[in-house]
């Protein structure tokens, strides 16, 4: 069985003092410091697990992204001994649009300007939904770039599961 931590500790007192009707403003804020310093913790321990992830697997990820064609998405990769863990990459796709560019479009291209929203953008369903020549048209002014790699690792599912 798991040792609690203090902060499971002290959240279980305090909601026993609440269901009690009591309030005991000094532990309240006893519990939050605890809270704040687990949330950091934790935070920190986010980081160091994507930096070493990133240094240990940016490389493979690389290769497998760039075997699927896409620079964006999400692939999966065995990893350790035994194959047991699979190793998800994802990496999300930015778009930015050129507002001077898309403010053209919509001042000589009507069936475009239905797609754009007012402060110039175009949402990636609407992009999809578009004819080619529209897409033609605005496509210049639209960069797209892959966001920072997020890696995670999970127990490799048994078949039949």
């Amino acid at each position: 069985m798991a040792r609690k931590t203090k902060l499971q500790t002290s959240v279980e007192t305090l909601e026993k003092a609440f269901q009690a009707g009591t309030f005991d403003p000094a532990y309240v804020q006893h519990v939050i410091e605890i809270a704040n310093d687990a949330e950091k913790t934790a935070k920190q321990a986010k980081h160091t697990i994507q930096n070493f992830m990133s240094l240990k697997f940016s490389d493979m990820a690389a290769r497998k992204f760039s075997e699927k064609g896409s620079d964006t998405g999400t692939i999966s990769m065995f990893v350790g001994d035994s194959d047991s863990h699979v190793l998800k990459v994802i990496k999300s796709k930015k778009v930015e649009w050129d507002q001077k560019h898309l403010t053209q479009v919509i001042s000589t291209n009507p069936n475009a300007a239905k797609f754009i929203n007012s402060f110039h953008k175009v949402s990636e369903d609407d992009y999809k939904r578009m004819s080619n020549v529209d897409r033609d048209v605005i496509d210049p002014g639209r960069t797209v770039k892959s966001g920072t790699p997020s890696f995670s690792i999970e127990k490799r599912k048994e078949t039949g599961e």
